[in-house]
């Protein structure tokens, strides 16, 4: 399949790809083979290789889908799917609190700043990280149970850094770059903050997540980050992100949505 990859759709197949628009869609391409298999078995093969092509090269089977779900679905649905901002129920960390309490960020006149000697302790960190392991990184971040770390897998072989558990996928970095200062990011904290040790992962990775509006400084080259705002489409939403990007390498290191990019105490 991978020399037929050139031919795939990047903005809804390979690390773009929703897995719950995938079942779905995979679920209704078995629908409809089987409806078509009650008249002639021939043509459900048919319907079901035309569906999983689709699937794989489109990243989805009806045509339009895109833009028939951004327009017609409901938020909430787009919630399970993974394309709107979920609610918080109150129980997570707050992320300006921790950075504030942790000395990581100070209170400016009408903004944030981040300590100097957090940042440079946070940088030295990074370049001390750089010939690290994937899982080496990923056991930095922590919060995750020794059973799950035991299963736990981390794929870097693309442009974006996937970790999972098992077959289930619990994080996603835009480039191993970030990935690498998300693992120093949390050593550092775990440092300066008492309750660190109290978050799992997901709530490490949240704090983390809301830390790299402050990161200055590219991880790879060591080239100055620019901030930039762009309209990105997803297969079931169009969202305004907040992107990180090197000055000299020209590495895209990360994108936020831009309303998560407003740290709420």
């Amino acid at each position: 399949m991978a020399l037929l990859s050139p031919y795939q759709n990047p903005r809804y197949t390979g690390a773009n790809r929703c897995s719950k628009c995938t079942v779905l869609n995979l679920v209704l391409t078995v629908l409809a083979t089987g409806l078509v298999a009650t008249a002639n078995l021939l043509a459900a093969a048919i319907v079901f290789i035309i569906g999983l092509l689709s699937i794989y090269f489109r990243g989805y089977l009806i045509p339009g889908t895109p833009t028939l779900t951004k327009r017609y679905l409901p938020s909430n649905v787009l919630r399970w799917f993974g394309h709107q901002p979920k609610a918080t129920d109150g129980r997570g960390p707050a992320i300006e609190s921790v950075l504030l309490e942790s000395g990581a960020l100070h209170e400016g006149e009408g903004d944030l700043y981040i300590d100097p000697e957090f940042q440079q302790a946070w940088r030295a960190r990074v370049q001390d990280l750089r010939g690290a392991t994937d899982d080496s990184l990923l056991e930095r971040i922590g919060g995750l149970e020794t059973e799950q770390l035991a299963q736990a897998s981390v794929d870097s072989t693309g442009e974006k850094v996937i970790a999972a558990v098992g077959d289930v996928q619990i994080a996603r970095w835009d480039s191993r770059g970030v990935f690498i200062a998300d693992a120093a990011a949390a050593q550092e904290l775990e440092a300066r903050y008492d309750g660190w040790e109290t978050f799992n992962f997901d709530e490490r990775t949240a704090v983390l997540g809301g830390l790299r509006l402050w990161l200055e400084w590219c991880p790879y080259c060591d080239g100055r980050v620019a901030l930039g705002q762009e309209t990105v489409e997803t297969c079931c939403d169009t969202v305004e992100v907040v992107v990180g990007t090197c000055e000299d390498c020209n590495r895209r290191l990360f994108e936020l949505r831009a309303s998560a990019a407003k740290l709420a105490a």
